[in-house]
């Protein structure tokens, strides 16, 4: 793990491992911030984002949370996130920023910030996940598909990121979670379609092929395709 050097004295807190971190990491931070504002939660220590050299080892891992030993950091693996990680999902899962799947360093941030949450905010909410949706849940990677903890965190991290896709993909997930703390980000079309301008080609036929979601230029909203449903 690296740790900044030489740092004046006195200091209260390093919110960054490096003193130069990635801009994804900046912003991150800030949503983070944005997260615990608007439900009023407040930390017993300031959050840490530690970019974490040690788990590059490992290329299947992109970042941890570490529960009672670190409670208050999350780790991100800077070589192992990327827009499209091969190792993960393999040729056939694309990732982006804003949509379903994002494996950079933002969205790995996200949701180890999300296992965070989780852990100090709402320990009660995987049980209470897993007794809304005994059977059938919404896999939204293969990552996901064995691990109801694992697939509530990325839940959590789109309902954070990009919350109208999610609640177009599957509204009673999108119910479940608002239930329990607000997004800092607005549900909105104008708010998705910021996301939705920046995604290429691929990305856009994905995001309509897999999950029904197009975007009408004439009302300038999104719609699922899968039963024609426009959303408010």
């Amino acid at each position: 793990m690296i740790t900044t050097e030489e740092t004046p004295q006195p200091i209260k807190h390093i919110p960054f491992v490096l003193s130069n971190p990635p801009e994804e990491i900046l912003v991150a931070h800030q949503v983070m911030q944005n997260v615990l504002a608007v439900n009023n939660l407040v930390p017993e220590s300031p959050l840490t984002i530690k970019l974490d050299y040690y788990l590059d080892k490992d290329p299947m891992i992109c970042g941890m949370y570490f529960e009672g030993a670190d409670p208050w950091s999350i780790h991100i693996s800077p070589a192992s996130c990327m827009t499209r990680n091969n190792y993960t999902f393999g040729d056939d899962e694309l990732s982006y920023h804003g949509y379903p799947v994002d494996m950079s360093m933002f969205g790995v941030a996200i949701h180890e910030f999300a296992h965070l949450l989780a852990y100090n905010f709402f320990p009660d909410i995987l049980k209470e996940f897993k007794h809304e949706f005994p059977k059938k849940r919404l896999y939204l990677t293969r990552y996901t598909e064995s691990d109801p903890n694992e697939e509530l965190t990325e839940l959590t991290r789109l309902y954070i990121q990009n919350p109208l896709f999610l609640k177009m993909i599957d509204i009673q997930s999108y119910k479940f979670l608002k239930s329990k703390f607000k997004s800092p980000t607005p549900c909105s079309h104008k708010q998705a379609y910021k996301f939705y301008i920046e995604f290429p080609k691929e990305i856009r036929e994905r995001l309509s092929s897999e999950w029904g979601i197009d975007y009408n230029v004439e009302t300038e909203k999104f719609v699922n395709n899968l039963n024609s449903k426009e959303f408010q």
